[in-house]
């Protein structure tokens, strides 16, 4: 039996081996699947922030504005939104 093994190891491409390998590393998989949901955000961002990252609540300026249905995270002390800020 251990001669047919090695045989399938053998035959395993080096990207087949690799990729088996990486599922076995729990911290590898964990840190791709971040990633992943990083990328996913950038890619959906527009979507996601309601402002301009530079766009200002002229009603806001000069009192930071709790978070709100408006602003999930809130504005800063120009009135702009905290959230499209972060994204």
């Amino acid at each position: 039996m251990p001669a047919a093994l090695s045989v399938t190891a053998a035959s395993a491409s080096p990207a087949r081996r690799t990729w088996r390998r990486f599922r076995r590393d729990r911290v590898a998989v964990v840190a791709l699947l971040v990633l992943l949901i990083i990328a996913l955000v950038i890619a959906l961002a527009p979507i996601i922030a309601p402002y301009a990252y530079d766009a200002q609540d002229i009603d806001l300026i000069g009192v930071p504005d709790r978070p709100s249905a408006a602003h999930l995270f809130g504005t800063d002390s120009l009135g702009r939104d905290e959230l499209s800020r972060v994204l």
